[in-house]
């Protein structure tokens, strides 16, 4: 019948009109109106769509999510990871309808986070999956950030090897020493008798 087509338009019509405004906020780096944008963009549509969260306008509103809680820093590192996570980790296909500064901007809040979670390797996974995006990145203080936190998160993982290296070696060498026995009788160990003095 002709009113599920006229909903469904509608419903078409309301969810692009509330894409374009949340597109508009992350440009202009409002991220307190982005974040609410987002919040009331998944919850109009993802109830309406099926699978709306696997779609690339779930996934710009999750992203926003993303991205903006954790500018504001309104969030905790664990609450932010499924968040990022699901952008980063979303099929090639889908990110590639993305837009390049959003994925970067994602796997920047990834890496921080996890670097606050002292997941050193996970953060510096994300460091370098947005350090290879760079080529399709317009700003330049984005690829100047990008930069900094993959040379910073580099040194902070070669400081933690070369720390578990020596503390293995150390402890290597205590247990080396623990496992030597004590000599019982040191004028035999001298090879000395034991009345030297006479």
């Amino acid at each position: 019948s002709p009113l599920p087509c006229a909903a469904l338009a509608e419903a078409a019509g309301r969810l692009q009109q509330g894409a374009d405004a949340l597109r508009a906020l992350l440009q202009a780096e409002a991220w307190t109106e982005a974040v609410q944008a987002a919040e009331q963009l998944l919850a109009d549509h993802d109830p309406e769509w099926p699978r709306f969260r696997g779609t690339t306008f779930g996934l710009e509103g999750t992203a926003a999510l993303c991205i903006g809680r954790h500018a504001l820093n309104a969030s905790e590192p664990a609450t932010l990871l499924p968040l990022c996570g699901a952008v980063t980790g979303a099929p090639e296909a889908m990110r590639a309808r993305l837009d390049a500064d959003l994925l970067v901007r994602c796997q920047v809040a990834l890496a921080e986070a996890s670097e606050r979670l002292d997941d050193l390797q996970q953060a510096l996974d994300a460091a370098e999956a947005a350090e290879s995006m760079l080529g399709s990145v317009a700003q330049d203080d984005l690829v100047a950030l990008v930069r900094l936190l993959s040379e910073r998160l580099r040194r902070a993982s070669q400081e933690r090897e070369r720390e578990s290296e020596e503390s293995a070696g150390e402890g290597g060498e205590s247990a080396r020493r623990a496992k030597r026995p004590e000599p019982a009788d040191l004028y035999a160990v001298l090879g000395v008798p034991r009345n030297a003095s006479a």
